[in-house]
């Protein structure tokens, strides 16, 4: 007989031998096969599990200490079978024990073979249907724990039916606790301000759409802290399209929301460096021929003041004359800070000993009423930085601190060493992680809100009163920080001070050398024979006509092109005086070439303004710079001290 035929299989428990003969004859004839017939309770239990029969008939009385109704409760302890109950009692307390081993029907004694087949044909259908269902469910029960978002499904009336592990996990409320609970009690709402809001469940079920939840919706765990979530809630229908319950599937949208700070951080910061860069683009086009106007007007002022006899007037002239052409020149330099279009000087330099040598001239700046306090660390490692450049970020920002504490305060300047991990970095606006000297200007001073905080380092932005700022300081130092390569972040709150502090990345295993005493600009004379490469030709009528009356030879060039066919028909050259901005060849483009072609000649590079190949300061080792406008004692020593440095 195939499988598709074959009769299914049944064991009798009855301990009346006659009605067992009777039953097994009857089974037959309807098309059940008996395997095994018991007239103990004990026996059944003990043995029925591994005959594995497809349905059990069961006497709830039997002879013995354990009935019918115990036997079939061991059994299912250990088999999922069917059990279809014979009895000849009706009474309430029997069925009420009977219920209690979930049988799938009933067979009242006296019975017929139809009454029979029937009861047991339903009852191992039924048993058969409820199996499907129970692996059904829990099936639906592994994909709701497979999915990686939260879910929680309700009935009609929106008490939660089922919730998976990661809607436990998030509202802390097991499925065991859950089930039966309004939905409300699992999944309070509120939003950004605390004030609870309806759960989209209630109109899902009343109206049968899909709703989500606004951006600032905040779910309260069980233990009152609040998630940030984001949900969409859908109707669950019938064959017959009837709302039968909804359900929610919900994120912690915490990690999504701290992206979307960091976005909103790095897109502020982006914003900042192209605001940034439009003004460093509009200094360097500017700064280049306002920087030599301003050499020439310097330079002649000198010449004129030293050769010209002067009556007081005309001394008084040119005495604002050259004031306001060294004011010209320093809004000038603020501008290139400002745009990063500096030539720096990188030196491998101790910070402490930078803000010890500049503790005395702090002092002066702030007045008494300010309570100067310098604390340095000690034994930092050093950092690669322009002294003149870092100073005027220090006294800035203790200018700006003075200024905020008019009754008086007190105004600290501490360094210390600082490592940024990955996770600072990223909960920060920077600096990026690393090993960094850090140095951090904190006043007591009236503070400022986040407004303010947020525009303080753009350019000409300034909370003072007209007269008293150009809104360029701070924009200075933000500019400088990172052009040298560092980083500045300030903190802030109104009326409990600020407080900045700058990251300069740590040089480890360098030290820093003792700082040379700067010899004073002098004039001093020579008699070698120097080639000057100038395409402006007021600014290199100036530069021959002092250097010729300081004894030089001087060879003129208008550009690039012309030094280089001059130069090889001039073998007695000793300095190449180069400008670094010229149209066609720049002067570090043909200060390379030279290099290139054997031309070991002394050089001194000049200009107003950072050619893109040295906006970060990167000016061939050894290449001495004069940085315009200059006065003729300047001119004077650079080109004194490129010609004697060693080859």
């Amino acid at each position: 007989m195939s499988s598709a035929t074959a009769p299914r299989r049944i064991v009798v428990v009855e301990d009346e031998a006659i009605v067992a003969m009777d039953l097994e004859l009857q089974l037959q004839a309807i098309g059940y096969e008996v395997i095994a017939q018991f007239s103990r309770g004990e026996e059944a239990a003990e043995q029925v599990p591994a005959l594995a029969p497809d349905v059990v008939l069961m006497d709830i009385r039997l002879a013995g200490a354990m009935d019918g109704i115990e036997a079939a409760r061991r059994i299912r302890e250990t088999l999922d079978v069917p059990i279809v109950y014979l009895t000849a009692h009706s009474d309430d307390d029997t069925f009420g024990r009977a219920r209690s081993t979930d049988p799938v029907a009933y067979v009242l004694k006296p019975f017929d073979r139809r009454a029979l087949k029937a009861a047991l044909d339903l009852g191992v259908f039924r048993h058969s249907t409820e199996a499907k269902l129970r692996r059904m469910e829990r099936w639906l029960t592994s994909t709701l724990r497979s999915i990686g978002d939260a879910v929680i499904t309700t009935d009609v009336e929106a008490r939660v039916r089922n919730l998976n592990d990661v809607a436990a996990a998030i509202t802390g409320w097991t499925t065991g606790e859950a089930v039966g609970r309004l939905l409300t009690e699992v999944l309070p709402l509120v939003d950004g301000k605390g004030q609870p809001i309806e759960n989209p469940i209630t109109r899902v079920i009343a109206e049968g759409v899909i709703l989500g939840l606004s951006p600032d919706t905040m779910l309260v765990t069980r233990a009152g802290k609040r998630v940030p979530v984001q949900d969409s809630a859908a109707p669950i229908r019938d064959e017959q399209g009837a709302v039968v319950g909804a359900v929610i599937v919900f994120r912690d949208a915490t990690d999504q929301l701290e992206l979307q700070v960091q976005l909103q951080k790095a897109e502020a910061q982006l914003r900042h460096s192209q605001k940034m860069e439009a003004i460093g683009q509009l200094a360097g086009g500017i700064a280049h021929d306002f920087n030599n106007l301003m050499t020439v007007v310097l330079g002649y002022s000198e010449i004129l003041r030293s050769t010209l006899p002067l009556t007081a007037d005309a001394a008084e002239g040119l005495n604002a004359i050259e004031y306001s052409a060294q004011r010209a020149a320093d809004l000038s330099r603020q501008l290139l800070a400002v745009g990063r279009r500096q030539v720096l000087k990188l030196e491998v330099l101790d910070l402490d000993a930078v803000l010890r040598d500049m503790a005395g001239m702090l002092e002066r700046v702030i007045g008494e009423d300010v309570e100067l306090r310098v604390t340095t660390a000690g034994a930092l490692p050093p950092v690669r930085i322009d002294r003149g450049q870092m100073e005027q970020v220090i006294l800035n920002l203790a200018t700006n601190a003075r200024d905020a504490m008019p009754g008086g305060g007190r105004l600290e300047l501490r360094t210390s060493r600082t490592e940024v991990d990955e996770w600072f970095a990223r909960s920060q606006e920077g600096p990026a992680a690393g090993s960094y000297v850090a140095l951090d200007v904190t006043d007591t001073g009236t503070g400022m809100d986040e407004a303010t905080r947020q525009r303080i380092f753009e350019p000409f932005y300034t909370t003072k009163e007209p007269g008293r700022g150009t809104g360029l300081g701070l924009s200075t130092v933000y500019g400088i920080v990172e052009q040298t390569g560092g980083t500045i972040r300030v903190h802030s709150e109104p009326g409990r001070g600020t407080a900045f502090r700058i990251y300069l990345p740590a040089l480890d295993g360098q030290s820093a050398p003792l700082p040379a005493p700067a010899p004073p600009d002098q004039i001093v004379r020579g008699t070698e024979t120097v080639l000057l490469v100038e395409d402006h030709g007021p600014v290199r009528d100036l530069i021959r006509h002092a250097l010729e009356h300081l004894g030089y030879t001087v060879l003129p060039c208008a550009d690039a092109f012309e030094a280089q066919t001059l130069l090889p028909t001039v073998p007695a050259v000793r300095l190449i005086l180069l400008d670094l901005v010229m149209p066609r060849m720049g002067g570090l483009e043909l200060f390379e070439r030279l290099r290139a072609q054997g031309v070991t000649t002394h050089v001194l590079l000049m200009s107003g303004y950072a050619a893109e190949a040295t906006v970060l300061g990167r000016l061939p080792d050894g290449v001495a710079f004069l940085p315009k406008p200059f006065t003729i004692a300047q001119l004077a020593a650079g080109v004194r001290r490129a010609i004697d440095a060693p080859a």
